[in-house]
This record gives C-alpha cells, structure tokens and sequence, in this order.
C-alpha cells in the first residue's frame, strides 16, 4: 500500500486563502463594531428617556403651581423649558377634548356618560399632557377622561 502525501499547497493558493480570512475576519470585525455602536445608542437612548420622564414630572408641577399663582412669570420658564425638550426630540402630543381616544396614545382615567351616539369615545378632558420621543415613540401617553 501506498502512503498518501498530503497535497501541498502552492504559495498563489495559501496566499488568497489567508487574503479570504483576513477579508472574512475585517468584515465580521465591521459588523461587530456597528452592532456594538448600535446597542450604545439604544442604552443611550432609553437612558435619555427615563430621566426625561422624571424632568417631565417637575414640569407638571410647574404647570400646576403657574395655575394658582397670578403674573408668576413662570410662563417664560415653562415655555424655555419645553424649547430645551423639543429641541432634544420630546414634544408634547397635541390632544384636545372632542378628539377620538386611541388607546395607544392615551390613558383613559376617567369616563364621562354621555347622549351622544357616536361609535367612538371622544376625550372629553385632558387631565396630563402626554409626550413622545422623536415624534414616534410615546414615553407619556395623554392621561385622559373619555366620554361614552
């Protein structure tokens, strides 16, 4: 019987299959890098959020103190403070009564009766603003009494 020689490889073959590897390892390389810059945004990104949630407490407050204070001038400050919002991209959701409730952007906490026989439940008060993030993304939703 015959011993078999592993074939040798020429150096033209051994050097594109090392060129292969190397293109093959800079590639998963590149992959590795956006899919590591991407999870940072989205921590980033849901970091932002819970301290905005909390930042948009205190302007609640705000608001509600500016209603039981007469020529406060807490109006200017409340309005700087929703530029600094917006320009981040946290806007308010435009809600008013007579609009249609939609259950993904509001929170029903109250329900009013009423004679009207529309289909829909209309919002009848808006009791909290709501807002959302980069104009998708709801990190509020409007808390809301509906009328039935």
């Amino acid at each position: 019987m015959k011993k078999q020689t592993p074939k040798q490889k020429t150096p033209i073959k051994e050097t594109e299959e090392l060129k292969n590897q190397l293109l093959r390892a800079l590639a998963d390389y590149d992959n590795l890098r956006k899919r590591v810059e991407k999870q940072q945004e989205e921590l980033t990104k849901v970091a932002n959020i819970k301290l905005i949630v909390k930042l948009l407490a205190v302007l609640d407050m705000i608001k509600e103190v500016q209603k039981h204070i007469e020529e406060s001038g807490l109006a200017i400050s409340i309005g700087e403070f929703e530029k600094v919002l917006e320009s981040e991209g946290i806007v308010p959701l435009r809600v008013k009564p007579g609009d249609d409730f939609d259950e993904s952007l509001h929170d029903a906490v109250g329900v009013v009766e009423s004679n009207k026989t529309s289909g829909k439940p209309k919002i009848k008060k808006v009791v909290l603003e709501g807002w959302a993030y980069d104009g998708d993304l709801i990190i509020r939703p409007a808390k809301v009494e509906v009328e039935k």
